[in-house]
């Protein structure tokens, strides 16, 4: 890592195919903050990855790592991409994009959705990217697409004072958290993309 660059970003670890990430990388990027991404393979662990995880809070005891981390530039490390993705939003609330809604009822409406997603959508997305058996693909498929038909039902039923449920705009807590959605086609590709700015 750059040190000079290091003194005033935050540092980034992560890894380009890991979907959990994503809702961080976005994050960053929703909030205009400055970061240096330092990629992790996540098969032969570095040491500098480990040490840090190690330090981070809402690191995993019997974890000898994982992404997404950030570490601020005064040294303080978190861990797990949805608290990151909170935290960001109100550490840097007057800064880009609004992420977590400012009203209690739709806050609470958005939470519901996330653990929805990452309780089903996310396993079954997990699981299909990583699979490397090619006659399984069309289980593991229909699978995704029934998760992802559940969650049109639960965003078609859900509802914000009365309103069809919304998150509030652009760069909403939903949205990141729902990113492996927009970053696939469940019935025809695998590949994981490398977020951009949300529109």
């Amino acid at each position: 890592p750059n040190s000079i660059m290091s003194t005033y970003t935050i540092k980034f670890y992560s890894n380009k195919i890991c979907p959990f990430a994503h809702r961080a990388w976005l994050a960053l990027l929703a909030k205009g903050l400055d970061y240096e991404f330092i990629h992790c393979d996540l098969k032969e662990k570095p040491e500098f990855f480990t040490k840090t995880y190690q330090k981070a809070l809402g690191r995993d005891e019997n974890s000898d790592g994982k992404v997404p981390i950030v570490e601020m530039p005064d040294g303080r490390v978190l861990t797990e991409s949805g608290i990151i993705v909170q935290y960001l939003d109100e550490a840097h609330e007057h800064q880009g994009r609004r992420i977590v809604a400012e009203c209690p009822w739709q806050r609470a409406s958005e939470r519901i959705f996330v653990e929805y997603f990452g309780n089903n959508v996310t396993p079954a997305f997990y699981k299909l990217l990583m699979c490397a058996d090619s006659a399984q693909k069309d289980t593991l498929v229909a699978d995704l697409n029934a998760k992802l038909e559940g969650l049109e039902k639960k965003l078609g039923t859900t509802t914000v004072g009365g309103v069809r449920f919304s998150a509030g705009g652009s760069g909403g807590l939903w949205r990141l958290c729902a990113i492996l959605s927009s970053s696939v086609s469940a019935r025809s590709s695998t590949t994981a993309v490398t977020p951009s700015p949300p529109p």
